[in-house]
């Protein structure tokens, strides 16, 4: 498994008068970050086979992996997904660039083809490692998707209003990588007390303790960098009935996808003359839709509340993901970008 990235996009055809707004492309960013600990299982891949690991054409003949290849002690950004959403009043295609780059890893799968792929320059120097440069996205799919057993790519292709990313002759709902990183937790925990030692806020603190069918839960809604706070579990009988709604909550939009379906041009409120080479490098929050949070939730439900023994799962803050992983998304002048960022923090087999 691989990060898991999603993004959401709302977009319009430039307006026929001598004045016209950008519309919004509105992007979620969602995916999880997961350290192993050494009490955790083996997970299998639910990754589909077509996905890429090689740039076009260099693919090696043996399928074994260079052991000077093999990743370092840290962890994975599993299943980023990017998801992009239309009003459907134009029948335009819209063109996409992205690029992304990582501090502490190099990416390791992704979908469709990139463009570029580079190595990592230095240690703690991204530039730019993972880019498409001319994607199309579009109401309606370019042919036949390719087929799979994923339940999670099914329920993407099934969300509602999310168009098709097309390059060359693949075609998707989403825009997929993962990576491998020699990235830490920023949060330890210790004597029943969790300590953040990184340089960011983290969010959405949760730490389920199993011991058979015994449960236990603790939470925090914010815990600041350098900071730390007591655990105060609660017993319960099901930790997913109990974290899930918490969560799904704390991850949600305060927009919806039916408030960029009814968007509108406002002269009031409008954004003109953007200039394509300039991306969009910054997020501006972390809220999803509703229906990206139920795929997200239904994929990692049991590794997130029902592994034995003591699982700690946060968010990231955006601007930490920002620094970590930047990103650059492109798109043309009738368009402005509002890019939102979702990473989950999973360390499982933690021994406490």
């Amino acid at each position: 498994m691989g990060p898991l990235l999603a993004i959401a996009l709302l977009v319009t055809a430039p307006a026929d008068a001598k004045s016209w707004c950008a519309a919004p492309l509105v992007v979620h960013e969602w995916g999880v970050q997961v350290f192993h600990g050494p009490d955790a299982e083996p997970q299998p891949s639910s990754l589909p086979g077509w996905f890429h690991r090689h740039p076009a054409g260099t693919a090696p003949a043996d399928s074994a992996v260079p052991v000077r290849s093999l990743p370092a002690d840290g962890g994975e950004r599993e299943i980023p997904v990017l998801q992009f959403y239309s009003p459907k009043l134009w029948g335009v295609a819209v063109p996409v660039a992205l690029e992304l780059g990582f501090t502490q890893g190099r990416p390791s799968v992704w979908y469709p083809q990139a463009d570029r792929v580079y190595p990592p320059r230095v240690s703690g120097d991204a530039g730019v490692q993972l880019a498409w440069d001319a994607l199309s996205l579009e109401a309606d799919a370019r042919g036949e998707p390719r087929s799979t057993e994923a339940e999670w790519v099914r329920d993407l292709r099934a969300v509602d209003g999310a168009l098709w990313v097309s390059r060359g002759g693949e075609t998707e709902r989403f825009l997929f990588y993962e990576a491998e990183t020699r990235e830490q937790p920023a949060v330890r925990i210790e004597q029943g007390r969790a300590f953040n030692d990184g340089p960011w806020p983290v969010h959405d603190l949760a730490v389920v303790r199993r011991d058979g069918e015994a449960v236990s839960v603790a939470r925090l809604d914010t815990l600041p960098a350098g900071g730390d706070a007591r655990l105060v579990f609660e017993d319960v009988g099901d930790a997913g009935a109990t974290l899930r709604p918490w969560l799904a909550q704390r991850l949600l939009a305060a927009e919806t996808a039916v408030d960029l379906q009814e968007w509108s041009m406002d002269m009031d409120d409008c954004v003109m003359m953007r200039d394509p080479a300039v991306p969009v490098s910054s997020s501006s929050g972390h809220g999803l839709y509703r229906a990206e949070i139920d795929v997200l939730l239904d994929l990692w439900q049991d590794r997130l509340f029902g592994q034995q023994g003591t699982v700690l799962v946060y968010r990231d803050d955006p601007a930490a993901l920002d620094a970590m992983v930047p990103m650059a998304v492109y798109t043309d002048m009738h368009h402005f970008v509002q890019l939102s960022r979702t990473g989950l923090v999973l360390w499982e087999g933690i021994s406490d």
